[in-house]
């Protein structure tokens, strides 16, 4: 039989618990408001690069690097265009075809180069710099951290972005610096990658990025950056028709050699 006394008790016993579930709420509430605090930035950049790589997967691609190959020997010709001269890379005869912004070279053997004036280049960095001082400190204090000062600098940090590299436990700057990259490499885009590879390449005085395989016998295009930060640009092909072959060293050996023609052959 419940008495009176036990109705005051289990009232008693109500009062002194119904307080925790609220206590519990707002500690909850008061965790999620200092982790949106926190990483509330790097949550929404992380879940907003997994939904371009869902949508682009070329996103997700970085270059690998390309192995070593030997430097060729005995007598190689040069190809000389727009004051640079490189290694041919294959023997025998051809003809040029110039160009408004680039040369086609057509070898006898059935290969083709295509190589764009330098001068037609974009200088990313240094018309940044002087045609837009505003939008330069906006970009220079995204990247605060780590410094872009080179266009080879800009464009391994852009295509060496990908969703992988953001986590929703990511500080806000460095959310924001690799959201912000990702969107340029959206940009930027893939420069022909039929067959899904993607390279990088640093032979001293000359680095760059190189999008197509050869043994897979798909274009291949080239974009290098020397020294004193100039870009240039390759396109190796085969004819239509064709059963000329490339190969990865002659592409490394016409790309490796890249120079300024000496003042006196001018």
């Amino acid at each position: 039989m419940i008495t009176a006394e036990d109705t005051l008790l289990h009232d008693d016993s109500d009062e002194k618990t119904s307080p925790w579930p609220a206590i519990g709420l707002a500690a909850f509430a008061i965790l999620v408001a200092i982790f949106l605090v926190k990483y509330g930035l790097g949550t929404m950049a992380w879940l907003e690069a997994n939904s371009l790589a869902s949508s682009n997967t070329w996103v997700a691609d970085v270059p690998q690097p390309l192995a070593q190959s030997p430097e060729p020997t005995g007598k190689i010709d040069q190809i000389k265009l727009y004051n640079f001269q490189f290694n041919s890379p294959w023997a025998g005869k051809y003809k040029t075809e110039e160009h408004l912004t680039h040369t086609i070279v057509r070898f006898d053997s059935g290969q083709v180069l295509v190589f764009y004036d330098p001068d037609t280049q974009k200088d990313t960095i240094g018309t940044l710099k002087t045609a837009d001082p505003a939008n330069y400190q906006k970009f220079a204090a995204v990247f605060s951290g780590a410094p872009i000062e080179s266009n080879y600098s800009l464009y391994q940090q852009v295509y060496g972005a990908a969703p992988s590299l953001l986590s929703p436990l990511m500080n806000g700057a460095d959310a924001q610096r690799e959201h912000t990259l990702l969107i340029w490499k959206l940009a930027f885009g893939a420069d022909l990658i039929p067959d899904g590879a993607f390279h990088c390449f640093d032979w001293g005085t000359v680095k760059g990025f190189q999008f197509g395989d050869p043994a897979n016998a798909h274009p291949v295009a080239l974009r290098a950056f020397d020294d004193r930060n100039r870009q240039f640009r390759y396109l190796f092909i085969v004819s239509g028709g064709s059963s000329a072959q490339i190969t990865q060293d002659q592409i490394d050996s016409a790309v490796r050699s890249l120079k300024p023609v000496p003042f006196l052959d001018r």
